[in-house]
């Protein structure tokens, strides 16, 4: 593995979420993983884990990286 793949930064539509509904039926998240990663690990938790339901969202706040600097701010 090269220093540059190490330092490369996943670019946001690159990442998502892996989720599924817990024993009481809320809704659980991982923290954000690359696609593809994301993607081995449903199929892997599907196999292993057969009676719950596993999919990928994407990451919301990344979504738009201009939301948070064009959203209106408060003033004092």
């Amino acid at each position: 593995m090269s220093d540059e793949s190490r330092l490369k930064k996943p670019k946001a539509q690159d990442l998502a979420f892996v989720c599924w509904r817990g024993a009481d039926g809320a809704r659980v998240a991982s923290c954000p993983v690359e696609r593809d990663h994301a993607e081995a690990l449903v199929r892997a938790y599907a196999e292993f884990f057969p009676r719950q339901s596993y999919w990928l969202e994407p990451v919301p706040w990344m979504r738009n990286p201009n939301a948070a600097r064009s959203a209106p701010r408060g003033t004092s």
